[in-house]
């Protein structure tokens, strides 16, 4: 009898014998039954009171995670999707609840492919589009907000693993042309979510796919381990505009918003997402990380100025939050009946990582840092960056007030950008101006445990080496009596760095005079010997070393190096061999 009570068409059957107004089932304790009630009276199409009803019903029972199941084997999810994608109603509640219970439970991957089969990318970026037409003139506007609100972060999770989205380019269209709406929206929630997509997009390393989001002229084309495929398209909006345009006047800080839903008219307050910055920063790194037209694109679209000035207020936020710790404040649950504001206030934790915001300073901070570090890559933005007094004031700022064993990760990024911008070697370059400051605040980065941190460092001293009077700053430092001892290290990356600084450092006689009698030469042929054809990369490296000691005529390599190199080249050859067979 279950199993035929289960099916739709006995279902159908039932509806008859069913009094809408009195349908006591809706209140039983048994989750199953009365999802099996909401779906009888959805599918009876009663009035909009009764509709109401029912969704919001079944939004209370959509907030237990062990429910998410019960809504597609009791075949929920196309009768909510149909009511979403009905006229509007004249209580626009019905919207509201509907998309929220979708929200619910599309973080379950069983639930995300039946609707994504159903329509659901449609549905949603259809009910965001009519959010923003001239049909909603005559509705509160907060109202509106919330269905936005609702509506924004169902298309998040749909959008959250792209791997479900389905191949055909007409489904996948409306997704590119909602999003400006989103970017334009005045509530910071529905920003939010769209920059979550964004993140879901990065993240997933759909590459071509991602470029929809910048490029406006977008192809869809076949990527590895991307099915999606289809005819050229146009995207009508400048996405690096859309997505810097957030950040020219962040909200860093948290700013409190007037509170929309409330709990027997108890306000609950929802404050501005520092972590709208975090992902905008994070899909645009994404976006830049291996793509020099991506990063070409946002450089036209004013990036360098945009960050610089994002960097400072940055970094002032971060040091004052050092300075002065905001006070804990409580947190105010959302009402379990009544649909919290997007993600931001979910009633219960959905999606896992990534869905909740208790981003700090420090968290922005970094991401910042990680795009400026990503865009200097580009010569000509790295040259801008490089010449910015800005930039290079407060890069010092931070390392000179923030340690290294609380601030790690902060550090390792810094130096890392530090990094890409002494590479490049023009006049205005301010990392490379005369004076000790920046090399001092850098050097505790050698002794660091971390090896990575020690990697980086050791880049912006190479970088530095390449000009006479850094060499002779670095001497005094005892940066070089590092240098040899960290030729010891076990870790290739620390060892090719390392190798780096004396390629620059040997450039002129006397420097190179100085690392022959410090045992140079001996230290690379260990390193040598230890890694061989292990890692060819950093063998070259050494070669090159050795190379530039000896370039200067006065040095000349012992019988043991010398039986070394030939070793090696004899290895690389049979390599090689090997590799080509």
């Amino acid at each position: 009898m279950k199993n035929n009570y289960h099916s739709a068409h006995h279902r159908l059957v039932v509806l008859s014998h069913i009094d809408l107004p009195i349908a006591g089932v809706l209140e039983r304790p048994e989750p199953r039954a009365v999802l099996r009630g909401c779906w009888c009276l959805l599918m009876a199409h009663p009035e909009n009171t009764a509709i109401l009803h029912t969704v919001k019903t079944l939004y209370r029972h959509s907030n237990a995670d062990v429910n998410d199941g019960l809504f597609r084997e009791e075949q929920l999810l196309a009768p909510l999707l149909g009511v979403l994608a009905s006229p509007l109603p004249k209580l626009i509640e019905i919207f509201i609840y509907a998309a929220a219970t979708l929200k619910n439970v599309s973080t379950n991957e069983g639930n995300l492919r039946v609707m994504i089969k159903a329509g659901a990318l449609e549905t949603a970026c259809a009910l965001l589009q009519l959010m923003h037409s001239p049909e909603v003139a005559g509705i509160a506007q907060e109202r509106v907000t919330q269905l936005l609100a609702q509506a924004s972060a169902f298309l998040r999770n749909l959008c959250s693993d792209l791997c479900l989205l389905p191949t055909e380019r007409t489904n996948l269209r409306p997704l590119v042309r909602v999003l400006p709406l989103l970017w334009n929206s005045s509530h910071a929630d529905v920003t939010f979510n769209g920059a979550r997509i964004l993140r879901f997009v990065g993240l997933r390393q759909f590459d071509l796919f991602a470029a929809v989001f910048w490029l406006r002229a977008v192809h869809w084309l076949r990527a590895v381990n991307c099915v999606i495929c289809a005819q050229a398209m146009v995207a009508e909006n400048d996405y690096p505009t859309l997505l810097l345009q957030p950040l020219r006047k962040p909200s860093i800080a948290p700013v409190r918003t007037k509170p929309l839903i409330s709990k027997n008219d108890d306000p609950i307050h929802v404050e501005h997402p520092p972590g709208l910055v975090i992902r905008i920063c994070f899909a645009i790194a994404n976006l830049i990380a291996a793509n020099e037209l991506a990063r070409h694109r946002f450089g036209e679209a004013g990036a360098v100025t945009v960050l610089c000035d994002l960097l400072s207020r940055c970094a002032d936020t971060f040091l004052d939050s050092l300075t002065h710790p905001p006070a804990a404040t409580p947190v105010v649950a959302p009402a379990p009946t009544t649909p919290a504001l997007s993600g931001l206030l979910d009633a219960r934790p959905r999606g896992g990582p990534g869905f909740a915001d208790d981003s700090s300073p420090g968290d922005v901070l970094v991401k910042v840092v990680r795009v400026l570090a990503n865009l200097a890559i580009n010569p000509q933005l790295g040259r801008q960056l490089a010449g910015s007094d800005v930039v290079l004031h407060t890069v010092c700022r931070l390392l000179e007030d923030c340690p290294v064993e609380r601030h790690e990760e902060l550090i390792l990024n810094l130096t890392a950008l530090a990094s890409n911008l002494s590479y490049h070697q023009c006049p205005e370059n301010r990392f490379l101006s005369p004076g000790p400051r920046l090399a001092s605040l850098l050097v505790g980065g050698l002794t660091h445990p971390n090896p990575e941190l020690i990697a980086e460092t050791a880049r912006v001293y190479a970088n530095l080496c390449r000009i006479e009077t850094h060499r002779t700053m670095l001497r005094a430092m005892k940066v070089l009596d590092m240098c040899m001892l960290l030729l010891m290290h076990s870790d290739p990356e620390v060892l090719e760095a390392v190798a780096g600084i004396v390629i620059n450092y040997a450039q002129d006689q006397v420097a190179a005079a100085f690392l022959v009698k410090e045992g140079v030469l001996t230290r690379l042929g260990e390193v040598l010997d230890d890694m061989q054809v292990h890692s060819p990369d950093l063998a070259l490296t050494v070669c090159r070393a050795m190379y530039n000691i000896c370039l200067h005529g006065q040095f000349a390599l012992t019988p043991p190096l010398l039986a070394q190199l030939r070793g090696l080249l004899a290895a690389l050859t049979r390599g090689s061999c090997h590799a080509g067979a």
